[in-house]
C-alpha cells in the first residue's frame, strides 16, 4: 500500500506558545495549596480527634471494668456470707439475719446451694419480695464453670425480664472436685445504673461467650442478645490481652471507635464504644466550614484566570473533538484550526494523520473479507512472516450430512442462501469462543484453535464451540422447519497437535493456513462422524487435555491414509465445577449411521 505523506502547514508559524498561556494557570497553585492546607488541617484535627476518643474509650471501659470488679467482689462475699449462715446458724436466727441481708442488697432474689448431681437445690434463701418467681428461682442451677472450681456470671430470663445468675464454688471434695456451688440470682438495676449511656458512649458488660449481661438498653438482656459476632467482643473473646482498641463496623456498615476491657471475674468485659459519625460531628463542622472558604477563594481565583484560559482551552476542546471522531472511526473530519500556537499545528498533523488512516481503514476493511480478524491484524501488524512456523493447536473441521443429495433438489441461488446462513449461524459460535476461521470449502467449515497466537484454554474453547455449534443448529433447524424446509445435520471432529501455520503459496498468490499431520487427522475425525451416527467426535489428543471434563463414549475405526485404527470420543456432554454431569444434547446431536467412503472397515470398540 502505497501512502500519502502528510502535507506542511504553509506559512504556519507558532507566535503564542503555550509555555507563555501556561503561566496563567499559576492559579492552579493557589488551588492546589489551599486543598492541601485545608486536607492537612482536617486531618491532623481528625487524628487527633480519633485519638481523644480511643483514650476515653479506653477510659471509659477501664473505669467501669474497675468498678463491675469491685460490684462482683462485694456481691459474691454478700452470697458467701448468706451460704454460710444457710450452712452453719439455726434457722429461726438464720431468718432473721437473711432478711437484713436482703432488705441491705435489694437487688439479690435468691441464694441456693446445689449438691452436685441434684435435680434441687440442698438450700434456699430467697427475698421476701421476689417470692412470686420461687418456682423459676429453684430451676436456676450453678453454671458448669463453678463445678470446675471458677465463678461464673450468666444471664437467665423469666417471663420477658432478664436477671443474672452468680456461680461460685462452696465445697471442693479432696482438694480436687467441687461438690457443692452456689448461686444467687440478682436484678440488673445496679448494672444499669452502672451502664447507663454517658454522653456518646455506649458501654456494656458481655459474657464470656458473648451474652448481654448489662446494657443502657434493658431489653437486650431480657431478649437473651448474643454480641459474639460483633467484632469488637469477637476481638474480646479471643484475644489475650485484658484490653485493646479498635475501628470496627457493626451488622449494618455502622462505623464505631471501640475500645475493650476484661473485667478479671467470671472471663467477663466491658466494651466501650462511640459511633464514628458521631465522634467525627465536630471535625467534620470544621472541614465543611474550611471547604466552603476554600471554595469561595478558588471561585475567586478561577474566575480570574478564566479570561487567559480561553485561548488555550478552545484549541485543546477542538482537538479533543478531533480525536474522538478518529477513535470512533470517523476520519471525514471536518475540523478547522484557529490561532497560531502549537496545539493548532497539532490539530493540522491530526487531520493529515486522519486521511492516512482512512486509507489504511478501507485496505484493512477489505482484507478482513478474506481473513479472520486475528489473522488479518497479525499480518497487517507484521507478526506472521513469509513462510510458515511449527505451532501447537487444536483443528475443527465440519460439514453438512447428505449436503449433495440436499443441495441436488435446490437450485444454485437456493444453496447459497441456505449455506450462508447456516454458516453464519455457525461462524459465530467459532469467534464467540475465540477460534478462527481458516477457510469454508463447499458445505464444510475448517477453524482452528491457537494461531495465530496462543489463548489460554484452547481445547476446552473448541470443545465448548462445538457444544455451543450443537445448540445453535437445533434453533437454526426450528425455523427451517417452521418454513417447511428440512432440517440440517452435520459433523464435526476436533484433533489436537503440532502443525505448520503461516503464508503458503506462490509470490503470486498466497493464502494464511495451517498444514500438517493434524490437520489431515482431524478431517478424518470428522469423516468418522457419518459411520458412528454422531455430530461431533474428539481425538484422543483432544480427550487426553480435557478427560477430567467431558462426559464420553469410545469409538474406533481405521480410516484411509493411516496405518493404525483411530480411536476417537462421541462428547455427550460435560462435568460443571460442582462436578455434576450436564448432557447436551439435541434431536440432531444423534442419527442414524451410515456408511463413510474413508472408513476401510467397520467400527469397533475402543
Amino acid at each position: 500500500m502505497s501512502q500519502k505523506s502528510a502535507p506542511k502547514p504553509s506559512g504556519f508559524k507558532v507566535k503564542f506558545p503555550i509555555g507563555v498561556k501556561l503561566v496563567s494557570m499559576m492559579a492552579l497553585l493557589l488551588i492546589t495549596s489551599i486543598l492541601t492546607v485545608v486536607f492537612l488541617a482536617t486531618k491532623l484535627f481528625s487524628d487527633d480527634n480519633t485519638a481523644f476518643i480511643q483514650k476515653a474509650t479506653s477510659d471509659v471501659a477501664a473505669q467501669l471494668a474497675s468498678q463491675t470488679n469491685e460490684y462482683i467482689k462485694t456481691l459474691a462475699n454478700t452470697l458467701t456470707t448468706i451460704t454460710e449462715f444457710q450452712a452453719s446458724q439455726t434457722k429461726g436466727r438464720s431468718v432473721d439475719f437473711l432478711d437484713q441481708q436482703f432488705e441491705r442488697n435489694p437487688e439479690i432474689l435468691s441464694v441456693a446451694t446445689w449438691r452436685k448431681g441434684d435435680t434441687r437445690p440442698e438450700r434456699l434463701s430467697l427475698n421476701p419480695k421476689s417470692s412470686d418467681i420461687k418456682t423459676f428461682v429453684e430451676s436456676v442451677k450453678p453454671s458448669d464453670r463453678s463445678w470446675e472450681g471458677e465463678p461464673d456470671l450468666d444471664r437467665v430470663t423469666f417471663n420477658g425480664t432478664g436477671y443474672l445468675a452468680v456461680s461460685f464454688p462452696l465445697a471442693v471434695e479432696n482438694e480436687k472436685q467441687v461438690v457443692t456451688s452456689a448461686v444467687g440470682l440478682i436484678t440488673a438495676e445496679r448494672f444499669v445504673q452502672i451502664y447507663g449511656k454517658k454522653g456518646v458512649v455506649t458501654s456494656y458488660l458481655v459474657g464470656r461467650k458473648g451474652d448481654v449481661l448489662a446494657h443502657p438498653k434493658e431489653q437486650l438482656v431480657s431478649q437473651g442478645v448474643n454480641f459474639s459476632d460483633v467484632p469488637i467482643v469477637k476481638a474480646m473473646l479471643e484475644s489475650s490481652l485484658n484490653n485493646n482498641q479498635l475501628r470496627f463496623e457493626d451488622k449494618d456498615n455502622l462505623a464505631y471507635l471501640g475500645a475493650f476491657r476484661q473485667v478479671g471475674i467470671a472471663g467477663v468485659g466491658v466494651i466501650s464504644q462511640v459511633l464514628e459519625e458521631k465522634a467525627f460531628e465536630t471535625a467534620n463542622r470544621v472541614k465543611y466550614r474550611s471547604l466552603l472558604v476554600a471554595g469561595v477563594i478558588m471561585f475567586l481565583a478561577f474566575s480570574f484566570v478564566y479570561f487567559f484560559s480561553q485561548t488555550m482551552t478552545k484549541p485543546i476542546k477542538s482537538l479533543v473533538e478531533l480525536t474522538k471522531e478518529i477513535a470512533s472511526g470517523n476520519f471525514a473530519v471536518k475540523v478547522q484550526p484557529k490561532g497560531h500556537d502549537e496545539i493548532t499545528a497539532l490539530t493540522h498533523s491530526f487531520k493529515d494523520m486522519a486521511t492516512g488512516l482512512a486509507e489504511r481503514d478501507k485496505l484493512k476493511e477489505t482484507f478482513n473479507k478474506f481473513h479472520s480478524k486475528e489473522i488479518a491484524e497479525a499480518i497487517l501488524s507484521g507478526e506472521v512472516k513469509l513462510g510458515g512456523s511449527r505451532q501447537r493447536a487444536t483443528v475443527f473441521f465440519s460439514d453438512i450430512r447428505s449436503f449433495t443429495e440436499m443441495s441436488e433438489s435446490m437450485n444454485p441461488e437456493e444453496v447459497v442462501q441456505m449455506l450462508n446462513e447456516y454458516m453464519t449461524v455457525m461462524v459465530a459460535e467459532i469467534t464467540a469462543n475465540k477460534g478462527v476461521v481458516d477457510k469454508y470449502v463447499g458445505d464444510a467449515i475448517m477453524a482452528v484453535w491457537g494461531v495465530p497466537m496462543s489463548k489460554p484454554n484452547d481445547t476446552w474453547n473448541a470443545v465448548k464451540a462445538c457444544f455451543d455449534m450443537r445448540r445453535r443448529l437445533a434453533e437454526f433447524n426450528e425455523g427451517r422447519i417452521a418454513k417447511g424446509l428440512k432440517p440440517l445435520k452435520i459433523g464435526m471432529g476436533l484433533h489436537s497437535g503440532e502443525l505448520i501455520a503461516g503464508n503458503i503459496g506462490s509470490n503470486e498468490k498466497m493464502e494464511y493456513t495451517v498444514i500438517g499431520d493434524t490437520v489431515n487427522t482431524a478431517s478424518r475425525i470428522e469423516s468418522l462422524t457419518k459411520e458412528f451416527g454422531t455430530d461431533l467426535l474428539i481425538s484422543a489428543d483432544v480427550y487426553g487435555q480435557l478427560k477430567d471434563r467431558l462426559i464420553v463414549e469410545p469409538v474406533s475405526a481405521s480410516v484411509k491414509g493411516k496405518a493404525d485404527a483411530l480411536t476417537a470420543y462421541k462428547v455427550k456432554g460435560y462435568y460443571d465445577e460442582n462436578k455434576s454431569p450436564v448432557v447436551i444434547e439435541t434431536p440432531y446431536s444423534s442419527y442414524e449411521a451410515s456408511h463413510s467412503d474413508k472408513v476401510v472397515h467397520q467400527k469397533k470398540s475402543a
